[in-house]
């Protein structure tokens, strides 16, 4: 049933958008973290170097740990957001669906604000005289 679609599209939307919000709290967390190693490091004169690649290089070495949890942050923010597209485009598909059978419902707008589907502004032009 097209009712059961819709609720699952957006059941779904709102679930990747937690996942983004998530995933990229915890990236924010692990890039935090590395970069206060690197900052207590450079203080400490465990990281130093003549230029940013030579510090860079001998952080690695220092916090790889640090390096690898910011590397699977990332990885993890990049799938979020790619389920959270696909997401977005099966809730269109969606809509598309609910507007091509003629069925609209309270709460259930036929397009997006900003995304007009014609359908409005021609409506709204029938009643200019």
């Amino acid at each position: 049933m097209l009712e059961t679609e819709v609720r699952e599209a957006y059941a779904n939307l709102r679930q990747a958008l937690e996942r983004v919000l998530e995933a990229t709290l915890r990236h924010r967390r692990a890039k935090e973290a590395l970069e206060m190693a690197i900052a207590r490091g450079i203080t400490a004169g465990e990281v130093s170097g003549k230029n940013a690649e030579e510090r860079e290089a001998k952080a690695r070495t220092l916090y790889p740990t640090l390096f690898q949890n910011l590397l699977e942050a990332e990885e993890e923010l990049t799938r979020a957001k790619f389920r959270l597209e696909m997401a977005k485009a099966r809730t269109r598909e969606v809509e598309v669906l609910v507007n091509l059978a003629g069925l609209t419902s309270p709460g259930f707008p036929e397009t997006h604000p900003g995304q007009g589907s014609g359908q409005a502004e021609s409506e709204a032009d029938e009643e200019k005289p």
